[in-house]
């Protein structure tokens, strides 16, 4: 009398339980870090854009919210229009040391820039992009700005709009 069972033992079937229960809760986990990453940057890019906004406000001149990306440190600064005149008798913009919090953000090496559009045009098409900025003025309106970016460490893209009243990024 031959008898072979078919199917999987009750130790088979707890292990496998135990395996998919680690799994899932460590998936979750993973995909909230980059969330979080995320979120930390808009944040962060959020309140360099109030101080932008707060120096044109108290200055009375424009500043601008300059991205860098031709430097080995990429990173976006405050920059505000000076009393300097270039050979074209335009305004020159330089960095500022604000009084109103900070002035510069690193950039996320995991984020890359897809579409850089201001006022309709986008600034990231054609040639790498190596520097961008924005106006804020000093009645407090800005540009209008939508930066899509991908995010290099889950392989996804965002989007973000700025509010052109109240400068400030969103997610779209």
């Amino acid at each position: 009398m031959d008898k072979s069972v078919n199917g999987f033992s009750l130790l088979e079937i707890i292990v496998a339980m135990a395996i998919v229960a680690i799994m899932a809760t460590q998936v979750p986990r993973l995909t909230r870090i980059n969330y979080n990453q995320q979120e930390k940057f808009i944040a962060e890019l959020n309140v360099l854009a109030r101080n932008a906004y707060t120096l044109a406000l108290v200055s009375g001149r424009p500043t601008q919210l300059f991205f860098d990306f031709e430097s080995q440190i990429k990173k976006v600064t405050i920059r505000k229009e000076s009393d300097k005149k270039n050979v074209e008798n335009k305004a020159i913009f330089e960095i500022v040391q604000s009084e109103y919090g900070n002035n510069s953000l690193l950039w996320n090496d995991n984020f890359e820039i897809e579409k850089f559009i201001i006022d309709g045009k986008d600034e990231a098409i054609g040639a790498s992009l190596k520097t961008v900025w924005f106006y804020i003025m000093p009645d407090g309106l800005s540009q209008q700005v939508t930066l899509v970016l991908r995010d290099e460490s889950v392989g996804k893209s965002f989007e973000l709009g700025l509010n052109p009243f109240f400068v400030q990024f969103v997610m779209v």
